[in-house]
């Protein structure tokens, strides 16, 4: 469990930079948790990484997509979509 606290304040922090271009309002942490909850669901539901990496990288750019998308999959099988999604946007809210 430390360390998916860990990678996620690590991915929190590269998803929002790659995703915040305006750095002077806050972070939408409810945006990034809908991003990495619905890649999750995407996993859960056999998309593959590459498919999953190329839609993340339309959205945040290559690197944090491809980051972001590497990830999820290394996440223990059986991880709930949700209980990510939800420790993401709490990770997310700290910074």
């Amino acid at each position: 469990m430390r360390v998916l606290a860990v990678s996620l304040v690590v991915g929190c922090w590269i998803v929002a930079q790659a995703a915040q271009t305006d750095t002077s309002g806050p972070i939408d942490c409810d945006a990034q948790a809908a991003i990495v909850k619905q890649a999750m669901t995407d996993r859960v539901e056999g998309v593959g990484l590459e498919e999953t990496q190329t839609g993340l990288s339309e959205t945040l750019g290559e690197e944090a997509g491809g980051m972001l998308a590497r990830w999820i999959y290394d996440l223990p099988e059986g991880t709930s979509a949700d209980d990510v999604a939800e420790a993401w946007k709490t990770q997310c809210a700290a910074l």
